[in-house]
């Protein structure tokens, strides 16, 4: 559907394109204008202003793709501060402070840790998993967050069948 309305928009057969911040990753959009319609973003855990990151891939659609030589970038009046675009646009890109990707369990990895240790318990494997699969000091990689996972598991204990 994305990729869709992308192809849609870049034949001339709509002239607005509206989208979430996922706009920002692996499109290519012959776009001229990106209008931010808020500067703040909820992440799963808390509401927060957008990165430097962020406001840099998304604006950073506007003026690509070869057919204009220059884009604008902007905000809606009432959402948020021209200048903390430019601010965001202008700043050196954020290092991450740990260049190592993160991993998380997939279905499959959940149902063999769960045979190879006996466990019906989703929350029990998930623990082992987060426990003892992946240590905190591993060099190539890092456990994502697996709140939800966890809360997830948690609403599902006793459930029968999940394996």
């Amino acid at each position: 559907m994305r990729r869709a309305e992308a192809q849609r928009f870049n034949n001339g057969q709509a002239d607005i394109l509206v989208a979430t911040d996922a706009i920002g990753m692996g499109l290519n959009l012959s776009i001229k204008r990106v209008v931010f319609a808020a500067l703040k973003k909820y992440d799963g855990r808390q509401t927060r202003d957008l990165t430097v990151q962020e406001v840099k891939q998304i604006g950073g659609r506007a003026g690509r793709f070869g057919k204009h030589e220059t884009g604008i970038v902007a905000v809606l009046a009432g959402a948020g501060s021209p200048s903390f675009v430019r601010r965001q646009l202008d700043a050196d890109p954020e290092m991450p402070e740990d260049l190592r990707p993160y991993v998380q369990p997939d279905a499959d990895i959940v149902k063999a840790v769960a045979s190879e240790i006996g466990s019906q318990s989703l929350y029990g494997v998930l623990s082992r998993i987060h426990r003892a699969v992946l240590r905190k000091d591993d060099p190539n990689y890092r456990l994502s967050d697996m709140e939800q996972a966890f809360a997830i598991a948690s609403a599902l204990e006793g459930v029968e069948g999940w394996t």
